[in-house]
């Protein structure tokens, strides 16, 4: 019925190891085995089968709105910086299990054992879920995870980082399988701006910005978020990369407008008044070959004198002159 993993076990290792796991599954599923043939539960395979299709959708849910290493840290029970659940996140508990039937004894000791073959069940679903993606894992699928989980820190670096700022449902999603594939959604072919834009996101965005750390930038005394980013021209002592950034400016009697659009027309689209705000610049990025100095500009002549400046400022205060 359970998987067999004993040709992977090995006690010794990392917790995150799936010879470990493999370890720890084969001691709980002969615990289970054993426990079994005492109780001759007659319904053990079928809950082990829905509780197995269970997860599994808990799992492949959470996956769009957690990282991947949080979702497989859970599964094996292991803590990290990010373990939390949001409104769109599944727990793996014992509230996906089912009251089992058996050959019934004392009140009391039905109940215990009933609480003790869910959890151990649970336990054991779980690990087979961790292992079996390790098993499974391939280059591709890597990829995939490490462009979800970049859009995944992207967008909660808005939400909570950013959250007083006037976003306008700005958000980061996955150019995979879009119409427009990476020409973005967030302008049409006339250039006409949507109320609600979507910055996508694919291999190349999260090397040439997000491993760059250039996703927010800053133009002209306003934020300005990168659509794209590709190379152009370089020598010893920077990158010139072509950009197209996305800024939300107005004055303020625009942005109070744009607000109280904002309040009471949320569902609709075509708001002149927040669309207003929306510019969308073809610019230049220059980026010191350090990469701790960087500055747009206009063109790539202007963007190189504004960057040197920067290096020169912060090589005064590093002198404190």
């Amino acid at each position: 019925m359970f998987k067999d993993y004993t040709h992977l076990e090995n006690q010794i290792g990392s917790k995150e190891s799936i010879e470990r796991q493999a370890y720890l599954h084969g001691k709980l599923t002969n615990y289970l085995n054993n426990i079994n043939k005492l109780l001759g539960i007659t319904d053990l395979k079928e809950e082990y089968d829905r509780l197995t299709s269970k997860l599994m959708s808990v799992f492949e849910n959470n996956k769009d709105h957690s990282p991947l290493e949080d979702e497989m840290a859970k599964l094996i029970n292991v803590k990290t910086q990010y373990y939390n659940y949001s409104y769109k996140i599944n727990r793996y508990d014992t509230s996906h299990t089912f009251c089992m039937q058996y050959n019934h004894g004392i009140e009391e000791l039905d109940r215990y054992n009933l609480s003790l073959i869910n959890n151990t069940l649970l336990e054991i679903v779980k690990k087979e879920l961790y292992i079996e993606y390790h098993l499974n894992d391939t280059e591709d699928q890597r990829k995939k995870a490490r462009l979800q989980n970049t859009i995944i820190k992207c967008n909660s670096y808005l939400n909570h980082n950013l959250a007083n700022a006037e976003l306008y449902n700005l958000s980061y999603h996955n150019s995979e399988g879009s119409p427009a594939g990476f020409l973005h959604e967030v302008i049409n072919m006339s250039r006409e701006i949507n109320t609600k834009p979507k910055i996508y996101v694919d291999e190349k965005w999260c090397t040439n910005v997000y491993d760059k750390n250039l996703q927010i930038l800053e133009f002209e005394g306003a934020r300005a978020f990168t659509l794209k980013c590709e190379w152009l021209d370089e020598d010893d002592e920077k990158c010139i990369y072509d950009t197209q950034v996305l800024q939300i400016t107005g004055t303020r009697d625009e942005k109070l407008l744009a607000n109280r659009a904002q309040y009471y027309y949320s569902s609709r689209d075509n708001s002149e008044a927040i669309r207003a705000l929306f510019k969308v610049k073809d610019l230049a990025l220059s980026v010191s070959k350090d990469g701790r100095h960087w500055a747009l500009g206009t063109t790539p002549a202007k963007a190189a004198s504004t960057m040197r400046r920067r290096q020169k400022l912060s090589m005064l205060r590093t002198l404190n002159l």
